[in-house]
């Protein structure tokens, strides 16, 4: 039973990997991957042509099974018209010895036979650098190791292609090459290749200098609460930072750490983090209590914050801490001009800390009592959804809340999502309404007790 199990999926992987369409030629590839930080961000510019005799709608992308697990964000654009094209996950599957996952892009029309198409595409992988030595020095410079394919990996032929390595300095360590390979500055340039073959893989790999910090919030709780009476929008966020660079070999000196040029090695001595227009009443806390340095200052596009742990952060070390600020309801919630009770809540995904790689993202939307037909609209997929109930000050029922997940988050994912659900007037005066019967029925019990004999015996003349 087990054998037939593995043959049925097996066939099953086949028949993905030969589903491609053998009518689709790459022209011309160009691929950027910037590895100047601690993300592996690529850009690649595609240009095809349909040789087959039908017309064709949708165009595949594959990436090796093992680095598709640190893809963090996609996003396929049409190169003529500028709009976002939807790209739709496939199974694993295999071709020959390589396992890939695939990636198949709506098109939103129809290439005709002989016709051409531009796209360009953007893969964001997160944990795919890693520190080599992996421990250091304090005042040695972090080193790392980079893996990919010379060719850009594709189920189609490729015509002509070249690949632009850009790094975070230019000391290299060392690398593959694959002729015609160049370098300038910090830059390296693989190709052009001409005439490549489809599922065409040679191993590219680069040992440089990256004195980048490679934080990751190993999960970050972010709470919305949103208040209809005092107009406003309160954000809480709970941090647990990790430096996932290369460890501190030996003990910290804070006298070298001092004396220490700014730049050199990968410590983080400041959280820099921009904040939303109209961000008020900034508060931040770790377990001890408040955090004593700090910088709060305006730009153009909003206040910017700047946090100074208690300790700077070398590879391997942690810290944790609460984050939080109120926006003015103003800005940020909106109703329907045809019905005023349906609210648009607009505020951002994740965490404005820039370079910050999210293990696991939970988002919590902390709707006023009342609210019903709640409805999350974002620009990329949820792992998870679930509702809760959450109870404070004068709440019967409880307030509704909309909890989020969403593993693997990158600087990409801090857009702007949306929240849409019912409020109704009569649903705003339940609080005041309840204080004012509250009060009545307090008023009155003094009253009735004021008015009541708890004397035994007879009458006294003063009773009377």
């Amino acid at each position: 039973m087990m054998k037939l199990l593995c043959i049925l999926l097996i066939s099953l992987l086949g028949v993905f990997a030969a589903d491609f369409d053998s009518g689709i030629r790459n022209k011309r590839v160009e691929r950027i991957i910037d590895l100047s930080n601690q993300f592996a961000r690529h850009t690649i510019a595609v240009e095809f042509e349909n040789t087959g005799s039908k017309a064709v709608s949708k165009y595949d992308f594959i990436i090796d099974a093992k680095t598709a697990q640190h893809l963090a964000f996609v996003e396929v654009v049409d190169e003529q018209t500028g709009a976002s094209l939807t790209t739709k996950s496939q199974p694993t599957a295999t071709q020959g010895k390589y396992s890939f996952a695939g990636y198949s892009v709506e098109l939103g029309k129809s290439v005709s036979s002989g016709s051409s198409m531009a796209i360009r595409v953007k893969f964001v992988f997160s944990h795919t650098m890693n520190p080599f030595p992996t421990a250091i020095a304090q005042d040695e410079k972090q080193l790392v190791r980079y893996h990919d394919n010379h060719f850009f990996f594709s189920p189609y032929p490729t015509a002509s292609q070249t690949t632009t390595v850009k790094l975070a300095t230019p000391n290299i360590e060392s690398k593959t090459e694959l002729a015609p390979t160049s370098v300038s500055g910090n830059s390296i340039t693989y190709g052009p290749y001409e005439d490549t073959a489809a599922f065409s893989f040679s191993d590219l790999s680069i040992h440089f200098e990256n004195g980048k910090p490679f934080i990751t919030a190993k999960s970050l709780v972010k709470e919305i609460e949103v208040s209809h009476w005092g107009a406003n929008v309160a954000i809480e966020e709970l941090y647990d930072l990790q430096h996932e660079g290369a460890t501190l070999k030996g003990t910290f000196s804070r006298f070298d750490y001092q004396r220490t040029p700014p730049g050199k090695g990968s410590v983080v001595p400041l959280l820099k983090q921009t904040l939303p227009v109209g961000a008020a009443d900034v508060y931040y806390r770790d377990e001890i209590g408040n955090i004593s340095t700090s910088h709060l200052f305006e730009v153009p596009s909003g206040p910017v914050m700047d946090v100074i742990p208690r300790y700077p952060l070398f590879g391997g070390w942690k810290i944790g801490f609460y984050f939080g600020y109120n926006l003015p309801s103003s800005n940020y919630l909106f109703t329907d001009v045809s019905d005023s009770s349906l609210y648009l809540l607009n505020v951002s995904f994740a965490s404005a800390f820039p370079d910050v790689t999210i293990d696991e993202l939970t988002v919590r939307i902390i709707l006023p009592e009342g609210a019903r037909n709640a409805q999350v609209h974002a620009p990329f997929g949820i792992d998870s959804q679930h509702t809760e109930t959450h109870f404070t000050y004068l709440d019967t029922s409880g307030r509704p809340v909309i909890v989020l997940t969403k593993k693997n988050v990158v600087p990409e994912h801090n857009r702007a999502f949306q929240v849409t659900y019912n409020f109704t007037s009569t649903s705003l005066l339940q609080e005041p309404f309840l204080l004012i019967g509250a009060f009545f029925l307090f008023f009155v019990l003094i009253m009735v007790y004021t008015r009541i004999n708890f004397r035994i015996g007879p009458k006294s003349a003063d009773d009377s």
